[in-house]
């Protein structure tokens, strides 16, 4: 059942005019991300989707959607196909499912919303399909989330210390939906159509509105050393001698820092069961007299492989370690490995599933807190959000790109670091062994970056956090309330039909 105030849309909700919609909502919202990063056209991307779902059913939709999927995430995520057509081809499917489940739903809760509220329809499931993509299945997987095409929105991004990155989804996908209902009935009900568009003006200018804090705590000097690692290769213990020599050879370039962090990929090996890698390692943290976080393999050899972040005190002797608590499946893990390894040889890439860490440690220089959050774990705002309860007042992103070659994977990859910055209005030394590496500021802004394959060393002046903003305490309660809305949205017409006393 479609709004009737809509039955004089001609061929908008038909099966060809749908799989177009999706195809020009999918391509636009690529470009909204790195390479292109056309941030401006999110607002507008997905106009086409929403005019063809607000009026068709629900095989047309599903085509629509299935279009806009499979266009989106296969552009996105082209870098995946450098490990092979199998994984690149299960996530893109994968990705296009949940955009398929979620409008599948959003018909569901059209067709029973009364009419003034149906356009909040499409930003609701929109937004609940990222927030359960990003959970499931095996962990979820984040990448592509609307809200991260604002990451160069500074407007935008005050909104994130309230509500994480999903109150940017929300907002971006309800802006697209509402200029798309304004579209629908310019002609029927105009003054309607003008109320939506003064709509989209307040939800894209509010957020300058809104306090925010900056920090206050003492400040200190970072040296990112971001050593290199040959191109063209997916065997990340070919080179580790060249890889070890580069941090190290960079690392004599400091003058004076208060912390000295290399980053995942710097050891692919245990330097603590390695010789030579731990006299090499000791000997620069006993020139610079200043303490390491150093990224490492930990357990190579053994039953244990751990990723994990090393913090060497700068009197030389070991501190506390930080083990990668959300795992890349795929990557890092193969799951339901004895049913898929015989059937996909790229699996026997990746011998020995890793172990996961449990627990969110935060480490300690004379100046402040911080947390070292791993690669693929700053795409998790929740996990994040549990270094800084346990304390971090600066963030430390450690990466390793260097199987992705000179694709978009570690541009994109910088946005995440961009909405975290902005969430907890914390600095974030995002460093990475081949690139990118960049600093970014509370707001958001990228204030320093490395190009790709370059050896390089940042040294930015950094300041902790004294507070911790409103998403830190409260959560992802964003997209818990979207759920709320969704459930009640689809029990409302049995209430409805309940006999009065």
């Amino acid at each position: 059942m479609t709004d009737p105030e809509l039955s004089d849309t001609g061929k908008l909700g038909s099966l060809p005019a749908g799989i177009l919609a999706g195809v020009v909502s999918g391509a636009a919202c690529f470009f909204a991300f790195p390479p292109v990063d056309a941030w401006l056209l999110a607002p507008f991307a997905l106009i086409p989707l929403v005019m063809h779902f607000a009026v068709a059913g629900r095989g047309s939709v599903a085509a629509a959607s299935a279009a806009f999927g499979l266009v989106f995430n296969g552009a996105l995520l082209y870098w995946i196909r450098l490990f092979g057509p199998a994984p690149y081809v299960a996530l893109t499917i994968v990705q296009t499912l949940w955009i398929v489940l979620a409008l599948q739903v959003g018909l569901l809760i059209r067709d029973r919303m009364p009419e003034p509220a149906r356009f909040l329809a499409f930003p609701l499931v929109f937004l609940l399909q990222e927030f359960f993509r990003s959970r499931l299945p095996w962990g979820g997987f984040a990448w592509g989330g609307l809200g991260y095409t604002q990451h160069d929105n500074l407007l935008a991004l005050k909104l994130a210390p309230y509500t994480g990155v999903w109150g940017l989804t929300l907002v971006v996908a309800l802006i697209n939906c509402l200029l798309a209902y304004a579209l629908l009935i310019r002609r029927s009900r105009p003054r309607r159509a003008m109320g939506y568009a003064a709509a989209v003006l307040v939800l894209g200018l509010f957020p300058g509105l809104l306090p925010v804090s900056s920090p206050g705590g003492e400040s200190a000097t970072i040296a990112m050393v971001q050593g290199n690692v040959p191109r063209n290769t997916l065997d990340p213990n070919a080179d580790d001698d060249v890889v070890v020599a580069n941090h190290l050879r960079i690392t004599e370039r400091i003058d004076d820092a208060d912390l000295v962090v290399w980053p995942e990929g710097a050891f692919d090996v245990d330097p603590l069961q390695r010789p030579g890698y731990r006299e090499a390692l000791l000997e620069a943290v006993e020139a610079q007299a200043t303490p390491f976080l150093v990224g490492a393999i930990l357990g190579t050899g053994t039953g244990e492989v751990r990723n994990s972040s090393l913090f060497v005190n700068a009197d030389g002797t070991p501190g506390d370690s930080y083990t990668k608590q959300r795992l890349v499946p795929f990557g890092e893990f193969v799951p339901l490995r004895n049913f898929l390894q015989p059937r996909f040889q790229d699996l026997n890439r990746i011998p020995v599933d890793m172990t996961p860490g449990t627990e969110s440690t935060v480490f300690e220089i004379d100046q402040g807190r911080f947390a070292s959050v791993i690669c693929y774990e700053s795409t998790y705002p929740d996990l994040v959000r549990s270094f800084v309860q346990n304390g971090a007042r600066m963030l430390v992103v450690s990466a390793n790109f260097s199987s992705f070659d000179m694709s978009a994977a570690s541009a994109q990859h910088i946005a995440f670091s961009q909405l975290r910055a902005a969430e907890q209005r914390m600095w974030v030394a995002h460093t990475s062994v081949s690139g990118i590496s960049a600093v970014v500021d509370p707001e958001g802004r990228v204030l320093e970056r490395t190009k790709l394959f370059e050896p390089a060393l940042l040294t930015p002046e950094i300041r902790f956090a004294d507070s911790t903003t409103p998403y830190a305490r409260l959560g992802d309660w964003v997209p818990l309330a979207a759920i709320g809305a969704v459930i009640g949205f689809l029990v409302l017409p049995f209430i409805r039909r309940r006999p009065s006393k």
